[in-house]
């Protein structure tokens, strides 16, 4: 029978992953070991010297003999004496800085421990690139689900790889200004909207409301409207209005359900949303709803994306953390963000002076991320030698941004391409660079 491609790539993969486990397990494993999701042998940890000794070393490691083929190339020798990790190459050790650099080296056998004399008597070369890389990768989650960012303050953002616990505030959006920037957005649903100021007092809102969060978190909510007072046609216009209703450009208001409406080219156009109704001009009579029902009806007018009605704002005294989910830009206001299966990482500085802010990356215990940009597969024109590259993909590790700069570099860290998470570029600067993930140094 002949293999057919994807079987081939399949088993490729398959092998792959068996090996990197393998190398954290100090054995040849099993197929039932095999990890089933991208990465999962890595949360357990590579144990150095002594459950290599306790599994593959067996008799040399008692005997204080090498193993044999301990310097082919691509093995990874560990002295037992010291716990150095370094990869066979070409009749050379190479020092590993970390696991991350040694599988990027290449490095598929078993970890063979080697008495530390017989170490010493091997040339030793150049060290492998990679101390600022992960100390080894980190597990990704089984069901990824995005990012969850929040402001605790007007300098901090904490990103959750998954959602901080919910404690939801009775606030249904927030009017809110970035440090450094003088426009008052008002951020509810999926939309951030930027306020006029000459509209605060039509929505019912006040400057008092607003609270400072930090300008690259305002960036990671959507884009809605503006929202300011409406441009409407000038009353009296050439047309002759509505019979019994009103003239062009008046606004009219229906004395039993309360909707206004705009008089325009003959017709009675009713407000997209009551946001829209505030931010016209108020009504000038009231009219019945039997006579606004008989009238020609035109299409609606205003903001069609405002929110239906002006959110609920937080009490004064509220304590509130305003959140933005990754995958649909949904904003929540929360009490407080945390979660008690999550590890806070170090906090990472982004930015300078006065516009710096800290991000704070939790995640449960050795789990990480797998990112990219929404431009990542598609199709880009390349210069005769150039290489492809990885689209901007990138592993999350400790809250640092480490970009692959090949395919090989994701295949040997014992990741898959289809596993990244997508999202829009202002949720990956929230990420300081680390190091670079490649191959062939």
């Amino acid at each position: 029978m002949v293999s057919t491609k994807s079987v081939l790539i399949d088993a490729e993969d398959f092998a792959r992953r068996r090996g990197v486990a393998a190398l954290q397990h100090a054995d040849s494993l099993d197929v039932e070991e095999v990890p089933r999701r991208p990465n999962a042998a890595v949360i357990g940890g590579f144990v150095l010297a002594f459950l290599i000794a306790a599994g593959s070393a067996g008799s040399a490691y008692v005997s204080g003999r090498a193993p044999s083929g301990w310097q082919d190339d691509a093995t990874l020798v560990i002295d037992k004496e010291t716990g150095a990790r370094f990869v066979a190459d070409d009749g050379v050790l190479r020092p590993a800085p970390t696991l991350s650099a040694a599988l990027l080296a290449g490095a598929r056998n078993k970890p063979t421990p080697v008495p530390h004399a017989q170490v010493m008597t091997a040339p030793l070369g150049p060290a492998l690139p990679g101390a600022d890389l992960p100390e080894r990768p980190p597990v990704l989650p089984s069901t990824p689900t995005g990012l969850v960012a929040c402001a605790p303050s007007d300098s901090e953002i904490s990103v959750f790889n998954g959602a901080p616990e919910a404690a939801v505030s009775a606030g249904e959006g927030l009017l809110v200004r970035a440090s450094g920037d003088d426009r008052i957005v008002l951020v509810s649903g999926r939309m951030a909207h930027d306020v006029d100021s000459s509209a605060l007092a039509r929505l019912g809102y006040s400057e008092s409301q607003v609270t400072m969060v930090p300008a690259p978190w305002l960036e990671l909510v959507p884009k809605g409207p503006a929202l300011q007072p409406l441009a409407l046609p000038v009353r009296g216009g050439a047309t002759q209005g509505v019979a019994g209703v009103g003239a062009d450009g008046d606004v009219v208001k229906a004395s039993e359900s309360g909707r206004h409406y705009l008089i325009a080219e003959g017709r009675v156009h009713p407000f997209a949303n009551r946001t829209s109704e505030l931010l016209a001009p108020q009504p000038v009579r009231t009219v019945t709803d039997s006579v606004l029902s008989s009238a020609p009806v035109g299409a609606a007018v205003g903001i069609a994306e405002a929110p239906s009605i002006p959110p609920v704002l937080p009490a004064p005294e509220d304590v509130v953390v305003p959140c933005v989910r990754s995958y649909d830009g949904l904003v929540a206001m929360l009490t407080k963000a945390a979660h008690p299966e999550l590890r806070a990482s170090l906090p990472q500085r982004l930015g300078s002076g006065e516009a710096a802010v800290t991000t704070t990356w939790h995640a449960r215990p050795g789990e990480g991320a797998l990112l990219g940009p929404m431009t990542m597969d598609d199709p880009v024109e390349l210069s005769v030698g150039e290489e492809s590259g990885t689209g901007g993909m990138r592993l999350i590790a400790e809250g640092r941004a480490h970009v692959f700069a090949d395919e090989q570099a994701v295949q040997r860290m014992g990741y898959r391409r289809l596993d990244t998470v997508k999202l829009p570029q202002a949720w990956l600067d929230l990420f300081p660079q680390g190091g670079t993930l490649r191959t062939g140094e």
